[in-house]
């Protein structure tokens, strides 16, 4: 079962009314020296902690997030026991993984769920361990999936990556570095050159030097 198929609900709502209302007892969501007023693990609010239970309140995040400083290196707990400035969950993980995150990314996940469409899309269904993804995109507009990877440093073997959501009646091409690859259609793969490609459960699998960065567009005809 996919997420978008769970019946939430108003779940996030009642939660998110609950904390801001909590928030309001004490203040707000931003204590006097500019971090995230928070609840601890007691459930009680300790004004001076850097994380928030808000994230979902976008604009809120993105004006106040870049503003928010130390936690890093600070102690976790004070005299009396409890947190100071984050717990370690953020300052260990999550608060590294907004940085890396999209601009938006899970906030575009939660307001905007996607559908059974999106599944029957082009992906990438498996790949080599030492590929690095840079992009990895589906257009529906253009009916294009578009890839750009490379091997990591000091990986000089060819690599392999499986696209799935491609056998789906009509046929397909492959452009590497703007140069056509492969076509097909049904269970039928033809290659230009000394590409590697052959039929996989739901598309195709592709075997390459992947040494040099690539650009690979799979376009849908």
């Amino acid at each position: 079962m996919k997420v978008a198929d769970w019946n939430w609900g108003d779940v996030f709502e009642m939660f998110a009314r609950g904390c801001q209302k909590a928030w309001a007892q004490f203040g707000g969501p931003l204590a006097p020296d500019g971090h995230f007023t928070t609840f601890d693990q007691t459930l009680s609010m300790q004004p001076g902690q850097g994380e928030t239970w808000g994230a979902w309140n976008g604009a809120f995040v993105r004006e106040t997030f870049g503003k928010q400083v130390g936690g890093w290196l600070e102690p976790w707990r004070n005299a009396e026991g409890h947190l100071t400035a984050m717990s370690p969950a953020n300052g260990n993980a999550m608060l590294q993984y907004a940085r890396l995150n999209v601009n938006d990314g899970l906030c575009k996940l939660y307001e905007e769920p996607w559908n059974e469409r999106h599944f029957d899309e082009p992906l990438v269904f498996d790949a080599s361990h030492a590929l690095d993804f840079s992009r990895a995109a589906y257009l529906p507009d253009h009916k294009a999936l578009i890839l750009s990877f490379c091997s990591f440093d000091g990986f000089d073997q060819p690599v392999e990556l499986e696209i799935a959501n491609v056998r789906n009646g009509g046929g397909w091409q492959l452009e590497i570095d703007g140069i056509r690859a492969a076509h097909g259609i049904a269970d039928r793969v033809e290659t230009e050159g000394a590409i590697d490609v052959r039929c996989a459960i739901a598309g195709f699998r592709l075997r390459l030097d992947a040494s040099t960065p690539l650009s690979v567009v799979l376009r849908l005809l």
